[in-house]
């Protein structure tokens, strides 16, 4: 670490990206071996650590908890689908449950073996190794999902390949054995529950029964195919009416049809023999067949010829007797009419006077339901519980989940934790990293943003030579230009006058654009009116001295009167940068003249409290200032108190674009002093945005 070197940049060198990356790398390349040796060391201990690891082996055996079995009856269906999340787990915790292990530790007594139950500290009695090794056990026993499926994986961690994959195919067979008893005993706890209710069940069944016969008995009610005598007599009696009904408007209007038959004999034909007797049948068509022959016979024959009227005389005699037919006819039918009708006005006199009687009795009916639809009740309710106890007998040797191991646990070929070559590896790569972030962390300690190389601590030997070779240089060159007014004399100047090297080396280029933040803050400001303006910055690194330097230099360059105040006390770079090492902090009542700048004056005070007295500021005519520009270093150190706040006329807080500094944090701080219409002006490699 003592040989290590630090490159000290430029203070305009820090404002580009690409010369940040420069000195990061050659500061690295200057420190290359200590960075490597840092590494080898780290490889070291990383592989010393890998040595004294022990190795572990893990086994992994997967369930299928298929929650849906085998479904054989159908009242295992269920009602609706299982959450796979919820469902499986719940089968987590079962398989890591006491349930489970216990009987592992049991069957295989762990409680015996040195890595679980009679592991140190020794227990004597049993019981208390047995619970030891459950404990031991469960820490190495490790469940998981696969995804959103039913899968789950069992995995055993053990220091033998062979016994982790043993203990994790034990735990998931003994996992499918409590699955298939926790079943089987939910199935044996409610069908004895349901066999214990059958009783009372059956008994009342019983009783309504009894109840229903001993109401008709009382009541003389007949039940006839389930139901009352009296209903079923009114039933068919309505029956039987419409049947007579129908017949009776049949007969009527057949001796309507053999009226008029009678009358006309074109209508007889008409008439279809379905509602004629065969007899009539007969007569109809021999009749028909001798009007046809008389009717031959007019045509060819004379009106008086023998034949012709011997065919008359035969139809005549036909058309008399089919007549005489259907006279006969229809008097039978008109007969069997009345009776039938004197039938019908019976039915109907029987139906009224059992309609009279059943609504006599509703009263009674009512009871006789009521009692009827409790039997029904009681009976339904008893054949449910007597099938479900059945069905719940017949399934306590089934499951009705199907938990099935589909892939068994084998002994692992490899020990599972990372490759030693991968530790050594990230043990060499974490010391790199290590090295070169401590070698980063000092050089930023040990130099200050924008602060050049002369403020580095020095031997007294040459402060002295660089001083006097500065006055020589100083003798050399001509006199500054100058107000003849400002008396300086020889010696005053060499202890009061800053120097010109310092300020070329706080000057910023034209590409900053400090001209036109310049112009911008001299265009609101009125001569000897002591406008003060107080520059801070984000931080981390300290930029104001910077930003309030080259603002109070542009400013002065367009003929305003300025005064550059450093009153950072938590960090006086101004003061170091642009005073000789020998000479006091100049206060207000005399202030330092920049000798490049002439309308430039420079003073320090004590920030912690001291602002008040800016307002009173005067050069060495005793006038006041046009411009006073205060180098406040970082917002969240300028303590201002609250009652000085009022003392700045305007607040600028610089934040350049690698800082790392909150801008909320720094508001906030300088809103807590006291500060308002701060603006923020943004410093970037293409200029000043604000």
């Amino acid at each position: 670490m003592n040989g290590t070197t630090s490159y000290d940049p430029h203070p305009r060198e820090e404002a580009g990206g690409t010369h940040n990356l420069m000195r990061l790398a050659l500061l690295l390349w200057r420190n290359i071996l200590f960075i490597i040796l840092i590494g080898i060391i780290c490889g070291a201990l990383a592989f010393g650590a890998s040595l004294l690891m022990p190795n572990y082996y893990i086994a992994t055996s997967q369930i299928l908890l298929d929650p849906e079995g085998s479904r054989v009856l159908e009242s295992d269906l269920p009602g609706q689908p299982r959450a796979v999340d919820s469902h499986v787990l719940n089968q987590q915790y079962i398989i890591t449950s006491a349930q489970v292990l216990s009987r592992i530790v049991e069957s295989e007594k762990l409680y015996d073996d040195p890595k679980f139950g009679a592991a140190k500290p020794f227990y004597p009695d049993k019981e208390s190794r047995s619970n030891l090794a459950l404990d031991a056990l469960r820490k190495v026993t490790s469940v998981s999902a696969v995804g959103r499926s039913f899968v789950v994986n069992v995995s055993v961690k053990s220091d033998s390949p062979q016994r982790a994959a043993e203990l994790a195919n034990l735990i998931a067979t003994t996992y499918t054995q409590v699955r298939v008893e926790m079943n089987s005993d939910v199935l044996r706890r409610t069908g004895g529950g349901l066999a214990a209710q059958l009783d009372q069940l059956r008994k009342a069944v019983e009783d309504g029964d009894r109840a229903v016969q001993a109401y008709r008995a009382e009541h003389n009610l007949a039940d006839i195919q389930g139901r009352p005598d009296v209903e079923q007599r009114i039933a068919d009696a309505n029956t039987e009416i419409s049947r007579l009904s129908a017949t009776v408007a049949e007969s009527e209007a057949l001796v309507s049809e053999l009226n008029r038959a009678r009358n006309d004999s074109q209508y007889l034909r008409s008439i279809p023999d379905t509602s004629l007797t065969p007899a009539i049948i007969s007569l109809r068509a021999r009749y028909q067949e001798s009007r046809e022959e008389e009717q031959v016979q007019a045509t060819s024959l004379g009106a008086q010829h023998p034949s012709l009227q011997a065919a008359r005389a035969r139809s005549q005699s036909l058309a008399n007797i089919l007549d005489e037919q259907l006279r006969n006819f229809a008097t039978a039918t008109s007969g069997n009419l009345e009776r039938l009708k004197n039938q019908l006005a019976l039915l109907r006199k029987n139906a009224d006077a059992l309609k009279t009687t059943l609504n006599s009795d509703e009263q009674t009916m009512v009871r006789l339901r009521e009692l009827q639809r409790k039997l029904e009740s009681d009976r339904a309710v008893y054949e449910a519980f007597l099938l479900r106890t059945k069905q719940l007998s017949e399934q306590q040797g089934t499951s009705n989940e199907n938990p099935q191991i589909i892939s068994s646990a084998e002994p692992p070929l490899r020990a599972a934790g990372p490759p030693r070559a991968l530790i050594v590896a990230g043990g060499g790569i974490l010391g790199l990293m290590l090295a070169a972030g401590l070698l980063v962390v000092r050089d930023q300690f040990r130099s200050l943003p924008y602060e050049p190389q002369r403020l580095l601590r020095k031997p007294r030997k040459e402060v002295d030579a660089e001083a006097d070779r500065e006055e020589g240089r100083q003798a050399q060159l001509p006199p500054p230009h100058m107000d003849e007014e400002r008396p300086f004399s020889s010696t005053a100047q060499a202890s009061r006058v800053v120097r010109e090297v310092d300020t070329k080396s706080l000057s910023a280029s034209a590409g900053d654009d400090f001209s036109a933040l310049a112009r911008t803050v001299s265009s609101g400001m009125s001569p000897g009116n002591n406008h003060s303006i107080l520059v801070v910055s984000t931080g981390v690194k300290n930029r104001a001295p910077y930003a309030a330097f080259n603002l109070a230099a542009e400013v002065s360059k367009l003929g305003r009167r300025v005064l550059l105040v450093d009153a950072a006390a938590h960090d006086p770079l101004l003061t170091a940068m642009l005073l000789p090492e020998a000479a006091e902090r100049p206060a207000l009542d005399a202030p330092y003249a920049v000798e490049a700048l002439p309308c430039l004056h420079f003073a320090a005070i004590d920030g912690r409290g001291g602002h008040g007295v800016l307002r009173d500021a005067q050069d060495e005519k005793g006038e006041k200032f046009d411009c006073i520009v205060v180098d406040g270093g970082v917002a969240t150190k300028s303590r201002i108190h609250s009652g000085e706040s009022h003392v700045f006329d305007e607040v600028f807080l610089m934040q350049h674009e690698e800082d790392t500094g909150s801008v909320v944090i720094a508001l906030v701080s300088l809103e807590e002093s006291g500060m308002e219409d701060i603006r923020l002006v943004r410093m970037t490699h293409s200029g000043l945005q604000y």
